[in-house]
C-alpha cells in the first residue's frame, strides 16, 4: 500500500482555544479545497470530518462544544509548534503552545514558555 502524504488540523475549542484533537487529512483533500494554511481548506475540514463521538460521550457529557479547525505542521515550519491535545491555539500569534506541564500555567507570548 503507497503512503498517502497526510497534513494535519488540530481541532479546537472556541470557548477556550485548546486543543482538544488532531486528525490527518490527505494533502490532495487539502490543496483541492484552498491548500495549506487557507480557511478554505479550514472550512472543509469542518464540514468533512464529524465530531468525535468517544469524546462526545466521555468528555463532554454528550454536549459537544463548539469548535473551530488549524492546520498543524509536525516539522514546526508554521504556527510555531506543532499542535498537540491540551495545548492551546493563540490567535494573535497564529501559532500553537506546547501541552502545559502542571494544571494553573500561565503561557507566556513574550518568551513563548509555560510559567
Amino acid at each position: 500500500m503507497g503512503g498517502l502524504n497526510m497534513a494535519t488540523f488540530a481541532e479546537i475549542r472556541t470557548d477556550n482555544n485548546k486543543v482538544i484533537r488532531i486528525v490527518a487529512v490527505s494533502d490532495s483533500d487539502v490543496a483541492a479545497n484552498g491548500g495549506d494554511l487557507s480557511t478554505e481548506s479550514e472550512t472543509w475540514v469542518s464540514n468533512n470530518i464529524p465530531n468525535d463521538a468517544w469524546l462526545l460521550e466521555n468528555e463532554f457529557d454528550n454536549n459537544y462544544p463548539d469548535t473551530y479547525w488549524k492546520q498543524s505542521f509536525k516539522d514546526n515550519s508554521n504556527r510555531i509548534h506543532r499542535a498537540v491535545v491540551g495545548g492551546l491555539y493563540l490567535s494573535e500569534q497564529d501559532g500553537f503552545t506546547p501541552e502545559p506541564p502542571q494544571d494553573g500555567m500561565t503561557f507566556n507570548t513574550t518568551n513563548w514558555r509555560w510559567e
